[in-house]
């Protein structure tokens, strides 16, 4: 299973799900502040030329993602950096960080937050697609059956800039290593069983980010 790294951002992800008023107006604060780009933009593709490294500096310090960054760094002066295609609008660049903020330049916790977050969804625009490989487990006992899945992640990619976006992504892991070596025929103790009533739930809303990548995964225009 693979999952393509985010598409560069036409809008502020925020990670806090307030209205889009507070976060409009938190934005536009940190681009009136020189942190981040002109954050009002239907683009979703980096233009000719844009300066990556630039955008980066600072950042290699960040004790959060410091080593990401360095090795993105060293990719793109080695000329292997390839920025994802998206749309252009015609309007803005998609937003990104203009410069790094060090501690105590951010007042408040909505800034700091918005900011880390854009930086955090640059980065993960830069990195390489998230690879995992499926494992499934089928076992019977009296009379049911019962399967289980997991996954082992080979290459995690854009998932270090952003690893609370695994869940929504199906992956399952954690599961023991011991699992892996099952055969088929093999036969396993049951160590207990317990019966639970449960329903099944309505899914999640969708965020405005995965509606924005939905829509661009689907050729929608914003």
């Amino acid at each position: 299973a693979t999952s393509q790294r985010p598409f560069p951002s036409a809008y502020s992800p925020s990670p806090d799900p307030k209205p889009q008023a507070v976060n409009g107006k938190v934005a536009e604060d940190l681009y009136t502040s020189g942190f981040i780009s002109y954050p009002r933009t239907e683009s979703t593709r980096y233009p000719a030329g844009f300066d990556v490294a630039g955008a980066l500096a600072g950042h290699e310090t960040d004790p959060a993602h410091g080593p990401i960054v360095q090795w993105l760094l060293l990719k793109s002066q080695a000329g292997g950096l390839q920025l994802r295609s998206g749309v252009d609008a015609g309007d803005h660049p998609p937003i990104s960080p203009t410069r790094a903020a060090p501690r105590g330049a951010l007042r408040g916790g909505p800034a700091r937050g918005l900011y880390t977050a854009v930086v955090r969804h640059f980065i993960a625009t830069l990195l390489p697609t998230a690879t995992a490989e499926q494992s499934c487990l089928a076992a019977e006992a009296s009379d049911e059956r019962f399967e289980l899945r997991w996954h082992r992640v080979i290459e995690r990619g854009w998932l270090h800039a952003l690893p609370h976006r695994t869940e929504g992504l199906g992956l399952v892991e954690g599961i023991p290593l011991s699992f892996d070596a099952v055969k088929q025929g093999d036969e396993l103790p049951l160590v207990a069983s317990e019966l639970v009533d449960a329903w099944t739930q309505p899914p999640t809303e969708l965020t405005e980010a995965q509606l924005i990548e939905a829509m661009d995964r689907n050729g929608i225009g914003t």
